[in-house]
């Protein structure tokens, strides 16, 4: 694994979370679902096999990761499970999270995890990193639980995961830069994330 459960907490927490609850089940989902596509395979098997060999990449890679392992985990660490039953853990002498604030918290765990990601691939475009193939990172993929499309100059993100949400962002591809954008009140909008290709 190239991040460790003490390194996650130190990261992505703002309280103390006792580094057990975080399984190494939740670090592979991550490094899998979110890094490979992200940094392309050859990249990806390269970091995984020979971690020594990009010590200035993995001081990038692992604020992502650490907050794409918290959007992971997050569920596991509000809920417990055991032979007695489901249960729904609350803190003491605070209130608990609504099922919407629970849902917009973790959503903004996987905006800060991919707005870190950004900067992890701009950190290999802008210092050609060997093994990051910039014409495999163009393919269709998914990256931050977004389905990544190429179409005519336009790259369209849909969330598997909610079926209203198609179309209400994109990649587009303005001469030698892209730009993350956001549909807003009928406007595509940037969302200040952008890549120069």
């Amino acid at each position: 694994m190239l991040i460790t459960q003490e390194e996650i907490v130190e990261l992505a927490f703002n309280r103390s979370v006792t580094e057990t609850r975080i399984l190494d089940a939740d670090i592979n989902v991550a490094q899998w679902k979110y890094l490979r596509p992200a940094l392309t395979n050859e990249l990806y098997s390269d970091l995984i096999n020979n971690p020594a060999n990009y010590i200035d990449l993995l001081n990038w890679v692992k604020p992502a990761l650490a907050f794409y392992v918290k959007y992971i985990a997050i569920e596991d660490l509000f809920y417990e499970l055991s032979d007695r039953g489901g249960f729904q853990l609350t803190a003491q002498e605070a209130n608990g999270m609504t099922d919407t604030q629970r849902t917009d918290f973790r959503r903004a765990q996987m905006v800060k995890a991919n707005e870190l990601m950004s900067i992890v691939v701009n950190f290999c475009v802008e210092t050609n990193v060997e093994k990051y193939n910039r014409g495999d990172s163009l393919r269709p993929r998914i990256i931050g639980g977004l389905l990544i499309k190429r179409k005519t100059g336009q790259v369209t993100l849909n969330d598997p995961d909610v079926v209203s949400s198609v179309n209400q962002a994109r990649v587009f591809l303005s001469g030698d830069v892209i730009y993350l954008q956001e549909l807003i009140n009928g406007v595509w909008t940037n969302t200040g994330t952008s890549w120069d290709v």
